[in-house]
C-alpha cells in the first residue's frame, strides 16, 4: 500500500448503519439492550467466519503498516472476541433487559408523587382554613 492508501485505510470511520441495512434491521427501532443483542446475535451467527475474519484484517493491518507481530497477539485477539460474544456478554446483555423491564418507570412515577404531594398539601391546606373558622 501507499502511504497515502495506508492513511486512509486506518483513518477512515467504519459505519455500522451498512450492516443494519444490508440485515434490513431499523436502526432507530433499535433501544437499549436490543442494541446489545443485534451485534451480539450477529457475531455469533458468523461463527467461526469472525475469528478468521479478525485474524485476516489484523494481519493485513499490520502488513499494511510493516510490522510482524508474535502469533500470542492472534490467540489474545481470539480470546478477546470469545470473551466479548460468549456467555459473559450475554449474561449482561440479559441483566441488562431484565433491569430495563423490571425497573422504574421514572417518568410514570415522578409525576404521580408529584401529584400525591400536591394533594395531600391541598387537603392539608384546606384543613387549616376550615379548622379557623
Amino acid at each position: 500500500m501507499s502511504p497515502r492508501e495506508r492513511h486512509l485505510f486506518f483513518t477512515q470511520p467504519v459505519d455500522p448503519t451498512k450492516l443494519f441495512d444490508t440485515a434490513n434491521i431499523e436502526e432507530d427501532n433499535l433501544r437499549g439492550p436490543e442494541q446489545t443483542f443485534v451485534p451480539l446475535g450477529l457475531a455469533n451467527a458468523a461463527g467461526f467466519g469472525l475469528y478468521t475474519s479478525a485474524t485476516t484484517a489484523l494481519g493485513f493491518a499490520m502488513h499494511a503498516v510493516g510490522v510482524t507481530l508474535p502469533f500470542a497477539t492472534y490467540t489474545g485477539l481470539s480470546s478477546t472476541i470469545a470473551f466479548v460474544i460468549g456467555p459473559a456478554r450475554w449474561l449482561a446483555a440479559g441483566a441488562w433487559a431484565i433491569w430495563g423491564v423490571t425497573g422504574p418507570e421514572w417518568k410514570k412515577i415522578v409525576p404521580a408523587l408529584l401529584y400525591v404531594i400536591s394533594t395531600e398539601e391541598r387537603l392539608n391546606i384546606q384543613d387549616s382554613f376550615s379548622s379557623d373558622f
